[in-house]
């Protein structure tokens, strides 16, 4: 097997532990589970949005054992808030009302909410829930400024935004 190989196997090994390692957590495998009774679709794309995640994380140096498991629950759970919205309003093809998209951009703040409230997580795992929506150049859901941007947060964005361009949505292909 070559180098290549070999380090593709590693992180295969590796983001299947992280993940495994997050569901034995009862809230995090009810929560997932309440999602994909929720909405599929959603469930799934999580799944993928984790993957891609910890992906881009094990090739930065400076992250650390608590590090991954924070972005794995941070990237398991950035859309648990999607349940607190209107199943409907998930699953539209037309293009939203500025009240449907408002209502919409509140999953981030419901999904901090319900993780705050379980008091089970590091607030860096509720701060990437919270601006999983967020740009470095001050846009996003919140215009948070990028110092203030959780770094589990940007990485989640960019696996979001690329399961988002990669996958079928009610919306688009």
């Amino acid at each position: 097997m070559t180098n290549f190989s070999q380090k593709i196997n590693d992180e295969e090994k590796h983001i299947k532990d992280y993940i495994m390692k997050a569901f034995e957590n009862p809230f995090i495998k009810d929560r997932m589970s309440e999602l994909k009774k929720y909405d599929k679709c959603t469930f799934y794309h999580s799944i993928n949005v984790t993957v891609e995640s910890l992906r881009i994380a094990l090739n930065d140096p400076g992250f650390n054992a608590g590090d991954f498991e924070n972005l794995t629950v941070s990237a398991l759970l950035h859309d648990i808030g999607k349940t607190k919205i209107p199943v409907d309003l998930l699953k539209q093809k037309e293009d939203f009302t500025k009240k449907e998209f408002s209502e919409l951009k509140k999953h981030a703040e419901y999904g901090a909410a319900i993780i705050e409230e379980s008091k089970l997580f590091d607030k860096g795992v509720s701060d990437a829930v919270l601006m999983h929506h967020e740009n470095f150049n001050n846009t996003g859901y919140y215009k948070i400024s990028h110092e203030k941007i959780s770094k589990y947060a940007y990485i989640i964005r960019i696996a979001d935004t690329f399961d988002a361009m990669t996958s079928n949505r009610p919306y688009h292909n």
